[in-house]
């Protein structure tokens, strides 16, 4: 049965890929219209537009290393033109780990028929593009949800990145009959912005909810101070599931973020699969073609360093659905 409810997106892959290349290739050109006319037509300015992109570029190139300025309006940008399709397929193959771990019955996404998420880190909106294919998955299975609810909690800058993909991204779906179960998900979903203290009060009201707890790719060794009283506070609100991930070299950093977690009446699901047919495949031409305009417009490509030029153009420069190596770490609820 587990197999079955990935059939939907399986099959579709190409086509949403394709709905999605299109979406952050044409996000990426007017973003990048807008950010290089607000720089200004002089000569200098091309040399400080020229360094932000380095700065940006570099930082995301160290992203497994290093917590980048992710307030950074260039960096929001290169992250959707690189990381977006990536962070999509973690948030999803999350997911899957988890359902496939629950066992529930006839193989269905939450044990009742509300769902609510509160994200944290949200970043531009992976995880709700990965709960919009898990709930077309159900949806095209015949589960019924009645609301799905997600809370995000992040800085303004790549929320409002991720928002302005996702209303492309839904316009086009929109227009496309074979995606009419991921139609339905989208419409399905309502999210808004909120502080944790207005999502852990705003919690304890629920009733019939099931309740998930996300932080996908958000600790880094300089921020965990930081992060760690919002870990706290969700914890006290006993969610049915908590999901966390990271690069894989950073495993010790999220066990110990995590500690809230362990112990009953948690337990841990580490192993996820990483087959091919979960979640999204193939190359985004249009975006990766992009990368590449980038690296050679004409006032910026003097001033752009050499590292900046290979990360857009090298032989790896292809993007794709693919993330790097991630470590998963998901607690279920007994």
């Amino acid at each position: 049965m587990v197999q079955h409810s990935l059939n939907w997106t399986h099959r579709m892959s190409r086509r949403i890929v394709t709905v999605l290349d299109r979406t952050i290739s044409d996000f990426g050109r007017q973003r990048l219209a807008e950010l290089i006319r607000e720089s200004g037509d002089a000569p200098q300015r091309a040399v400080a537009t020229a360094d932000r992109i380095n700065d940006s570029l570099n930082a995301l190139a160290n992203l497994a290393y290093r917590m980048p300025r992710y307030n950074d309006d260039w960096l929001a940008l290169f992250y959707a033109l690189w990381y977006q399709p990536k962070q999509i397929n973690v948030a999803y193959r999350a997911i899957h780990g988890m359902r496939a771990s629950r066992g529930l019955q006839a193989g269905n996404l939450i044990s009742g028929q509300r769902l609510h998420i509160v994200d944290f880190g949200s970043g531009s909106l992976a995880m709700l593009f990965a709960t919009a294919l898990a709930v077309a998955d159900a949806l095209h299975r015949g589960e019924h949800l009645d609301s799905v609810r997600i809370d995000c909690i992040d800085n303004e800058e790549m929320i409002w990145t991720g928002a302005l993909i996702l209303e492309h991204f839904r316009q086009i779906v929109e227009q496309q009959d074979e995606l009419g179960p991921l139609r339905d998900a989208l419409e399905s979903i309502h999210w808004e912005v909120n502080g944790i203290e207005q999502v852990t009060q705003a919690v304890q009201f629920e009733e019939d909810t099931e309740r998930w707890f996300s932080a996908l790719h958000v600790v880094y060794s300089d921020n965990m101070t930081e992060i760690a009283p919002a870990i706290h506070a969700m914890r006290a609100t006993d969610p049915f599931v908590a999901f966390f991930t990271s690069f894989a070299l950073k495993e010790n950093l999220v066990r110990q973020v995590a500690r809230p977690f362990e112990g009953a009446p948690y337990l841990p699901v580490e192993r996820v699969q990483h087959a091919p047919h979960l979640g999204l495949t193939g190359v985004l031409t249009n975006t990766t073609n992009l990368r590449r305009e980038i690296a050679n417009l004409e006032r910026l490509r003097p001033h752009l360093s050499e590292t900046s030029v290979n990360f857009l153009t090298g032989r790896r420069s292809n993007v794709d659905c693919e993330p790097q190596s991630t470590f998963y770490r998901i607690y279920l609820r007994q």
